[in-house]
């Protein structure tokens, strides 16, 4: 029954692509063929009226059905030292740190901006800002071209002076490493944040 239910799904996103593209197509052709004057060259007209609406409603089809690439990630590229063998990479927001994130590209319709990030062997990088990551706006992948299987994001420690936390997931994961117990989605707690840090020798 699950499987029907998919196929059909699937059915009514496909009809409904079809004619998000046909239907201005075709009501754009005809207007056109109403606005312009009999002649030679009105259907030719007709017909780059029908194209240019059926281009954007191709448009409109990758904002509503595909809209991971309508609106892509923002990408977030992790170099990881030598022997880097933990599980997570957190990074940290800290108004005071020295470090910035430096974003390259633009944000439009598929399109979007891209970070290197160097991760320190404890796996904990302090930026002053997460802007264009928290919440979900980043995909990380490693210099090497793997992509992070899992993320987190939330409200850091505000009594150690974080504002928020992005923690990203290597590709391959099930290390055994200091602090293994933890998992990204504890974090938000300061004391097991504190303890966190002090097992990757990054506390204050």
């Amino acid at each position: 029954m699950g499987g029907d239910g998919m196929g059909a799904l699937a059915l009514v996103i496909l009809l409904g692509c079809v004619l998000m593209v046909a239907l201005p197509a075709l009501l754009g052709g005809w207007l056109a063929r109403q606005v312009f004057a009999a002649g030679p060259s009105r259907d030719l007209k007709a017909v780059l009226v029908a194209v240019a609406c059926a281009g954007l409603g191709l448009l409109a089809v990758f904002a509503t059905f595909f809209e991971s690439t309508w609106q892509p990630a923002n990408e977030v590229r992790l170099t990881l030292p030598p022997g880097f063998s933990h599980d997570w990479i957190v990074m940290l927001e800290k108004p005071d740190a020295p470090q910035a994130l430096q974003w390259r590209g633009v944000n439009l319709p598929f399109f979007s901006k891209m970070t290197d990030v160097a991760v320190p062997a404890s796996g904990v990088v302090v930026v002053q800002s997460l802007a264009g990551i928290s919440g979900g706006y980043a995909q990380a992948m490693l210099s090497t071209g793997e992509v992070s299987t899992g993320a987190s994001y939330g409200p850091a420690a505000a009594s150690l002076g974080y504002g928020s936390y992005a923690a990203f997931e290597r590709p391959v994961a099930g290390q055994t490493e200091p602090g293994s117990e933890f998992d990204a989605q504890v974090l938000r707690e300061p004391q097991t944040l504190l303890r966190f840090l002090e097992l990757r020798q990054a506390s204050k």
